[in-house]
């Protein structure tokens, strides 16, 4: 290879080119790793953002609404509250039905099991095999309940619930009162040349979780009022609490409502027989393919389109990571970044508007039409100026 000038390259241009990506992924790499380990020693603060930005993105656009009609600060109060309204009633009901039906319940699982016993001994299986499996069992659940820890740190985890759930109320309450003002600022503080960038891929990735979550609540709304009222007209016991669990489980992507469904059908299994068991179990799987087949793309549409196989690996990174959190957020969180970095790194707006691909803006997620937007300038005020 020759130099301009005539002489010799000491390396060859592909070597040198591969020399300096392997340079970039390293450094990458390392920022990566020192993000993960900020995260996880800071996961409280993190969890708890990300709960008041899904938070937002739900109750932000009825905030907007009642924004032309009110000041936004009580437009703000009255969504909040009536928000946490719904939620401790339905947690309120949910306890209460669950107390009522739980004794039953138990005794109803603990003669399940007698009469499971007496059908594998009629069927031949040795007496001993049968108490070793008692044994097993038992000592699974001492070994789960002693992960659990004593008193202090069953407290613990009770103040850090609480503290995490008043952090992600009181950052859902800016989110939603002042979120347009804040971002707005935020690129104001950014240099000139990369302003409208970030703003585009600010949008995007707003737009796109806002999608991703109502979609998500309209799907799993369904799950929960099939799977509740089959449950309720087989005579299943704690069907409310199990309709519950299933409206969150259906936030996690393909296994999702599929776990939290087969918990009801142990349920039904063990409170109603093998018969009753066998026909929710059909209605889970018939209902499980009419989302995936039906409801999915008609709810969701164009909105969000990311790669079964991504879904996959995200799923599985943040279930690895953060458990059942990481799971709940992985894929809204792989979403963002798709969206968000396409615009990043997209140099200027496409002539014609936005690809198909991309989730749609509206006009009044920027800021509510009653309430003027501050001006723009150069980047030099404070937050208090504007």
């Amino acid at each position: 290879m020759r130099r301009p000038g005539g002489g010799t390259a000491l390396w060859p241009r592909s070597l040198v080119v591969s020399g300096g990506w392997a340079v970039w992924l390293v450094v990458v790499a390392a920022a990566g790793y020192v993000l993960l380990q900020m995260v996880v020693r800071l996961r409280l603060v993190v969890l708890a953002c990300v709960v008041a930005l899904l938070l937002a993105t739900v109750l932000r656009p009825p905030a907007v609404w009642l924004m032309r009609r009110m000041p936004r600060l009580a437009a703000t109060w009255l969504v909040l509250f009536a928000a946490l309204l719904v939620i401790g009633v339905v947690g309120w009901l949910i306890g209460r039905g669950a107390a009522a039906e739980f004794p039953a319940l138990a005794d109803r699982l603990v003669e399940s099991v007698r009469q499971l016993r007496d059908l594998l001994a009629r069927l031949g299986v040795p007496a001993e095999q049968l108490a070793r499996a008692d044994d097993q069992a038992l000592e699974a659940l001492r070994r789960q309940l002693g992960k659990a820890g004593g008193v202090t740190a069953v407290a613990g985890r009770i103040v850090e619930f609480l503290a995490g759930t008043v952090l992600a109320i009181f950052i859902a309450f800016f989110l939603i009162k002042d979120g347009d003002r804040l971002w707005r600022w935020l690129v104001d503080r950014l240099p000139e040349r990369l302003r409208e960038r970030v703003d585009r891929a600010g949008g995007a990735s707003w737009s796109v979780l806002r999608h991703y979550i109502q979609g998500t609540l309209v799907i799993a709304s369904i799950h929960a009022v099939v799977l509740g009222l089959a449950m309720v007209l087989l005579g299943v016991p704690l069907a409310l609490p199990l309709a519950v669990i299933i409206f969150f489980g259906s936030f996690i992507p393909f296994i999702g409502s599929l776990v939290a469904g087969s918990l009801a059908v142990v349920v039904a299994l063990g409170a109603r027989g093998p018969a009753i068991g066998l026909v929710l179990l059909i209605v889970l799987l018939v209902e499980n393919q009419l989302e995936e087949h039906v409801l999915e793309p008609w709810v969701m549409g164009g909105y969000v389109r990311v790669h079964p196989l991504v879904i996959g690996l995200a799923l599985s990174s943040g279930t690895i990571l953060g458990g059942v959190a990481g799971a709940l957020v992985s894929v809204p969180l792989t979403a963002i970044a798709y969206y968000g970095g396409r615009e990043l790194l997209r140099g200027r707006p496409p002539e014609e508007g936005r690809d198909s691909g991309d989730p749609p803006e509206e006009p009044g997620d920027a800021h509510p039409p009653g309430d003027p937007a501050p001006p723009r300038h150069d980047g030099a005020g404070r937050p208090g100026d504007r």
